[in-house]
C-alpha cells in the first residue's frame, strides 16, 4: 500500500500541484497546519486523512470525485468554481469560501456533525442545480445555516436548528415556487420566487425552526414584504402560512423570515 504523509506544519507548510491529485487506495495524510493547493482535479477512493488544509485553487472548473469519502478540511479559491463528479463526498470538519461556488448536480454534499461551513456570501456558495442536496448530519440544537443558491446567479440561504430528534436534515433550491410544491406551473404571484426542498433520513421527531433569506428581485407581483412568512406546502392541498407567522419581514435587504415548530419537512417558501 502507498504511503502519503504531509508533515506538521513546522516541517512543511504547503504542497503545490499543478496537476491532479489521484489518491488510489493510499493512505493520504495532511498534518496539521499543512495546505495542499491542488490546481487541477481531485479523485480518491479512500477517506483523507489529518487535520491540514485541501485547496481548490484552480483557473478553471475543478471537478471532485471523492468516491463518497471524507475530506476534512477543504477551501474552495476558484473563481471558475469546482463541481462534484461521479459521487458524494463528505467534509469532516470544514468548507471554507474563499473564491467561487461548489456545484453540486445531481450528487450530495454531506457536512459531518461537527462540520462548519464560512467565508459563504452571495457570491460564494453551493449550487443545488439539480437533484443533489447538501447535508448537514446530526442535526440538533444548533442553528446551521445551508449556503445554497439554485444557480451562481440565486442565492437564497437557510438556516435551520432541530429541536427534536437529532437527524440528518437536507436542503436543496428550486428555481421556482411550484403550484404543487415538487410538480405543477411556477407561480406568478404573491411569493418570493425561489423554495426550499427540505428532507430528513429518519422520518417522525423533527421539531425544525427555520429562517429563510431572499432578495428584492426575488419577490413576485403581489409579495408583501410586511406581511410575509414561510409557508409549508402540504401534499394534495396547498400552501400552509399560519396567521400567526405574518408579519414584516427583517432586514433592509436580503430579507429574512423565519417560523418554528415544524414538525414535517416538505417544501418551503417565502410568501
Amino acid at each position: 500500500m502507498k504511503k502519503i504523509i504531509l508533515l506538521p506544519a513546522a516541517c512543511l507548510l504547503s504542497l503545490l500541484l499543478h496537476a491532479q491529485l489521484k489518491i488510489d487506495n493510499a493512505i493520504f495524510f495532511i498534518g496539521t497546519g499543512s495546505t495542499v493547493t491542488v490546481q487541477g482535479d481531485v479523485t480518491s477512493n479512500v477517506d483523507i486523512l489529518g487535520t491540514g488544509l485541501l485547496q481548490l485553487k484552480g483557473t478553471s472548473l475543478q471537478n471532485v470525485n471523492m468516491g463518497g469519502n471524507t475530506i476534512p478540511n477543504l477551501e474552495l479559491d476558484n473563481t471558475a468554481n469546482a463541481t462534484l463528479l461521479g459521487s458524494n463526498a463528505r467534509i469532516g470538519s470544514s468548507l471554507l469560501f474563499t473564491n467561487g461556488k461548489f456545484l453540486l448536480g445531481n450528487l450530495n454534499l454531506l457536512m459531518a456533525p461537527a462540520a462548519s461551513i464560512s467565508g459563504n456570501d452571495a457570491s460564494r456558495f453551493i449550487v443545488t442545480d439539480g437533484t443533489g442536496v447538501l447535508t448537514k448530519q446530526g442535526l440538533t440544537t444548533g442553528s446551521f445555516t445551508y449556503p445554497v443558491g439554485f444557480s451562481a446567479a440565486e442565492y437564497n440561504p437557510v438556516a435551520i436548528t432541530n429541536n427534536g430528534t437529532t437527524d440528518d436534515i437536507s436542503v436543496r433550491c428550486l428555481q421556482n415556487v411550484l403550484d404543487n410544491g415538487l410538480t405543477g406551473s411556477p407561480v406568478t404571484a404573491d411569493f418570493a420566487g425561489n423554495s426550499w426542498v427540505v428532507t430528513e433520513a429518519v422520518p417522525g421527531g423533527s421539531d425544525l425552526a427555520m429562517t429563510g433569506e431572499w432578495t428584492t428581485a426575488d419577490e413576485l407581483p403581489g409579495f408583501n414584504r410586511l406581511r410575509s412568512g414561510i409557508a409549508r406546502y402540504n401534499t394534495g392541498t396547498d400552501w400552509d402560512l399560519p396567521a400567526g407567522t405574518v408579519q414584516a419581514a427583517s432586514g433592509a435587504g436580503p430579507y429574512t423570515r423565519n417560523r418554528t415548530s415544524i414538525s414535517q419537512p416538505g417544501v418551503f417558501a417565502v410568501a
